[in-house]
């Protein structure tokens, strides 16, 4: 399987990657999210206007998807709930939130998320950034804690996912 990441810069590339989310999150796990359009089948949200979007392709059909949103550029998700102030001097400047991770159902434990996970990281590094943040479901810490993650808080309660 040969397995290739670009951002997402086309107006074409962005609309794979809102689709692919619907796919995922709508049709396969039957998550309500916030910002899904049924009728356009397709799941937009406002952070994804100044989010580095990237997607992985194979056979240049979309398999995977992750955003990447850097302080630099726009505010972050939930910043008071994840209470990255904490961070300074580190943040703002040089800090990003890196969400969305999205994997087709059929390449789920084939490495692809682990890939685009580590294409963010030296992305964000090229840029000059020095931290990211991240969330997950309480049944996947110890994979992105295998990824080089570190707990910070106990979960927390987002609308749009539940329990992270």
């Amino acid at each position: 399987m040969s397995v290739s990441i670009r951002e997402a810069i086309s107006a074409e590339d962005r609309e794979q990657v809102f689709r692919l989310r619907y796919d995922v999150y709508v049709e396969e796990m039957g998550r309500r999210q916030v910002f899904s359009d049924a009728t356009r089948r397709r799941i937009e949200e406002p952070w994804d206007e100044t989010a580095h979007l990237f997607v992985a392709f194979s056979d240049e059909k979309p398999i995977g998807t992750i955003r990447y949103n850097r302080r630099a550029e726009g505010p972050l998700e939930h910043e008071e709930l994840y209470e990255v102030e904490k961070f300074a001097p580190v943040y703002p400047d040089c800090a990003s939130m890196t969400t969305k991770l999205v994997v087709n159902r059929e390449y789920r434990k084939s490495g692809v998320g682990a890939h685009l996970m580590t294409h963010v990281y030296s992305f964000g590094r090229q840029q000059g950034d020095r931290l990211t943040f991240v969330d997950c479901r309480p049944h996947l810490l110890r994979l992105y804690q295998m990824l080089g993650c570190r707990l910070y808080r106990s979960n927390i309660f987002l609308p749009s996912s539940g329990i992270v």
